[in-house]
Formats: structure tokens, C-alpha cells, sequence
């Protein structure tokens, strides 16, 4: 059995990334903040690979099946702050998961901010972690 770690990438920059969106008071929706989301330097690509590459998996990773969300916001300085984990299949294994990934993510390398009106703004995004075995 082979342990994978997959990022998903169809959503990750349109759907898991998109900022949250302001209510009204009458719970109608508000048009987008974001002009030019927040994206990882060399893009979605890069940021899966510098994921894979970085993060260190628990040894009882390798007998489950699972996700976790991780929530983050990319600062107007291109650094990410507020990593915490938001759902979680996983139980402890998970928990740990999470622990690891958090490191990851702080130490990633600084990204292009999201904007508007070609002003730099902070947006929370989130991405999917799913564990499998193969």
C-alpha cells in the first residue's frame, strides 16, 4: 500500500479559495470584494508541489482514508496568518495532520496578495487535504 497525499485542484483556486462573501443584515448576498484572488508564486502547480514536498505525514497515515480543511488568509504582505484547521474526518490522526500542515504553511514562501482596485487586500481561503491509501 502506497500512501498518497492529493491537494484538490479543480476548487482550490476558484471554489476553496474564493474569499467569504459579506451578508446584509437581510441575509441577501454582497457582490465580491476581490478583484485578483491571492495565488502561490508559480501558481495552483507549484503550490501542491511545495505542499507534497514539505509535509511530513503521521505513521498511522498509511492505514486511512480521510480530508482535512485547513483555513488561512493571505495577508496584503503576502504572508499567511490565522491557520487553523476547519473540518476534520480524521479524529487524532487528523489533529496531527493538522499540526504538520500548519508548519508548512507558515513557512511557505510569501504570496501575491489578493486586490482590489489594484490595492493590496487580505482574503481567507482554505484547501483540502485528502488522505488515501493506494
Amino acid at each position: 500500500m502506497k500512501i498518497y497525499l492529493v491537494i484538490l485542484s479543480i476548487c482550490l483556486f476558484q471554489l476553496s479559495f474564493g474569499q467569504k462573501t459579506l451578508k446584509k443584515k437581510d441575509s441577501t448576498k454582497l457582490e465580491s470584494i476581490v478583484e485578483v484572488k491571492a495565488i502561490f508564486p508559480g501558481g495552483e502547480e507549484m503550490f501542491k508541489k511545495y505542499i507534497s514536498s514539505n509535509i511530513r505525514l503521521p505513521e498511522m497515515s498509511d492505514k486511512v482514508s480521510g480530508e482535512i480543511r485547513m483555513q488561512f488568509t493571505v495577508g496584503i504582505d503576502g504572508n499567511l496568518t490565522d491557520i487553523k484547521l476547519v473540518k476534520n474526518n480524521l479524529g487524532n490522526l487528523g489533529q496531527e495532520i493538522a499540526i504538520e500542515a500548519t508548519k508548512v504553511l507558515k513557512s511557505c514562501p510569501k504570496w501575491i496578495p489578493a486586490n482590489r482596485n489594484g490595492i493590496p487586500i487580505s482574503m481567507t481561503s482554505e484547501i483540502p487535504l485528502k488522505i488515501g491509501i493506494h
